[in-house]
């Protein structure tokens, strides 16, 4: 009798989930387009450091009061700089494509993922697994597939730098999660995020700090990067 109450408990939390999941990828989408829109008016860098700092001010308020555990510090601190590269790439390309295709892009994180779990713990991915990436790299071209590609620009290839860079943060993730803390792992996250940002700051002032949204017609899109990169 409890395990069909189980079971119907786990059928019902999945079919919510499933329920849930077009308004994830709404909300996921709409990211690209406000990011975009920020970047008419913000330098990448600028954008970024008070949005995590605000994200990180919240999070600690939210983890104070729990308790921390042994190699926090370093696990948070990973996903930290794979967070700042990921999403410094992710904005910095967008200057010189669309949001469609930056989202396009940054979604090859998904068949990536497979082999950087198996160069990062020579695990293999199971048949079921290896299926199931199949279905859903097709599944997510047929839905993302921007209308308006032309060819690979320069902004495209510094969006490949997000996939690449999650795809390992999320094997990374993977192993180290069940270790932590969720509300102290997470502000960890941000926070490393938050300091790799402002040394970039100062690494690449007056190159990325300063940059401006390239013009947005195709002809100047689909070229090179441009000589203040």
């Amino acid at each position: 009798m409890s395990i069909d109450l189980n079971v119907a408990e786990v059928t019902a939390k999945a079919k919510v989930l499933l329920e849930a999941l077009p308004y994830i990828q709404d909300f996921r989408g709409s990211t690209f387009v406000v990011n975009r829109i920020m970047l008419e008016t913000t330098p990448p860098l600028l954008f970024l450091l008070l949005r995590f700092s605000l994200a990180a001010a919240v999070l600690y308020v939210l983890a104070r009061s729990r308790p921390r555990t042994p190699g926090l510090f370093k696990d948070s601190a990973v996903i930290g700089i794979l967070l700042a590269i990921g999403i410094g790439c992710q904005l910095a390309g967008q200057l010189y494509t669309t949001a469609s295709k930056a989202a396009f892009v940054t979604g090859l994180s998904v068949p990536l993922t497979p082999v950087a779990g198996f160069l990062m713990t020579r695990k293999l991915p199971t048949t079921a697994n290896f299926l199931g990436l199949i279905l859903a790299a097709a599944g997510f071209s047929v839905l993302s597939w921007p209308s308006d590609a032309t060819g690979v620009n320069a902004g495209d290839l510094i969006v490949l730098g997000t996939a690449v860079s999650y795809a390992v943060l999320i094997v990374w993730l993977a192993e180290t999660a069940g270790r932590h803390d969720v509300r102290w792992f997470s502000f960890g996250q941000i926070a490393g995020d938050l300091l790799s940002l402002r040394l970039a700051s100062h690494v690449f002032t007056g190159v990325l700090l300063q940059m401006k949204l390239a013009p947005l017609p195709f002809d100047t899109r689909e070229t090179s990067l441009p000589s203040g990169f």
